[in-house]
């Protein structure tokens, strides 16, 4: 019988915290920021580590990873 879990951590950008950055963690992938710009420009956000590469595909023990995008979002 699987055991299913879920939880929700709120990634808060005041802290320094990145959003890209944890994305690329959980999946064990490699994702640069200027893939998410045009989202915080039209937010009125800002990045923090802009342009910045977040690599984690060395890490371990990720089975499957999914990351879903808005149908217009930049590549």
């Amino acid at each position: 019988m699987a055991i299913y879990h879920f939880s929700v951590q709120i990634i808060s950008r005041s802290k320094g915290h990145s959003a890209v950055a944890a994305a690329a963690y959980r999946a064990g992938d490699k994702l640069r920021c200027s893939a998410v710009e045009a989202a915080a420009y039209r937010s009125g956000g800002k990045l923090h580590d802009k342009g910045k590469l977040h690599n984690y595909t060395q890490k371990k023990g990720v089975v499957y990873t999914e990351i879903m995008l808005p149908d217009r979002a930049p590549k």
